[in-house]
């Protein structure tokens, strides 16, 4: 399991895409490893959106 520092660096060191963790309306950010049967390994992201931001359509 890996959680966000809310800083950028945090996701190059850890080698994950800055897309979600940089994006202005994401307060934090969970990511953990899910076994899949079929697909291996897979990454399960939780998003925490700042308050007062729109969810997108």
């Amino acid at each position: 399991m890996w959680r966000s520092s809310r800083s950028r660096s945090r996701w190059t060191e850890q080698g994950l895409p800055p897309l979600v963790g940089t994006h202005p309306s994401v307060t934090d950010v969970l990511v953990e490893a899910v076994a899949d049967d079929e697909f291996g390994q897979l990454i399960r992201a939780t998003v925490e959106v700042r308050p007062g931001s729109s969810p997108a359509k």
